[in-house]
């Protein structure tokens, strides 16, 4: 979970600690690591599951029902880190647990949830042929996340560059691998 620490205070208000300790019935997102899982069928025979979601301070039950079960069971393998929204339900001190709405892997997420991809490099490093290939990348990733280019020279300039809402990306880790491999290596951030 550590590795996850960016992450986890972008999308998490409260770890469970703080949420149980609050004792009120709330919508929630927290993080952490799926153990103890367990698949269940309901009456009807559809597949749900229940697990233990404990981040760094505390663990909690958490229930999947059928719907949202189908959406993320590929999510729910044991010692994954995982981000899990939905209501938190607190009867008494002994009692309570999350009923999940949506789970997510922590892994990439930001990628995933970027509003835009900043890409910084120095214009100086970059070779000819650069816009064309950050241009062919952007072509073959189509999506809707932003991108702004910081193109600078140590003590001389800087120049910032919005992309129009024509060039949008779906960012992965593959596509910023892709970038760094042209604008080298830390130069994307998503925000």
């Amino acid at each position: 979970m550590e590795k996850f620490a960016q992450e986890t205070a972008r999308f998490c208000k409260k770890n469970i600690a703080e949420i149980v300790d609050e004792g009120k019935n709330i919508e929630c997102t927290v993080a952490g690591i799926v153990t103890d899982f367990s698949e269940k069928r309901t009456k009807k025979g559809d597949r749900m599951a229940i697990f233990k979601l404990e981040d760094m301070v505390g663990s909690i039950e958490t229930v999947v029902f059928p719907n949202a079960f189908q959406k993320c069971e590929s999510c729910l393998s044991a010692d994954q880190p995982v981000l899990v929204s939905g209501k938190f339900e607190y009867e008494s001190e002994q009692s309570y647990k999350i009923i999940a709405s949506e789970i997510q892997l922590l892994s990439g997420i930001m990628e995933r949830r970027a509003d835009t991809l900043r890409i910084s490099a120095r214009i100086d490093a970059l070779s000819a042929d650069t816009a064309d290939s950050l241009n062919r990348l952007f072509e073959s990733s189509r999506g809707g996340t932003g991108i702004e280019i910081e193109l600078y020279h140590p003590e001389n300039f800087k120049v910032n560059i919005q992309s129009s809402d024509f060039v949008k990306v779906k960012p992965s880790p593959e596509l910023i691998a892709q970038i760094e491999n042209l604008c080298g290596r830390g130069s994307v951030r998503a925000i």
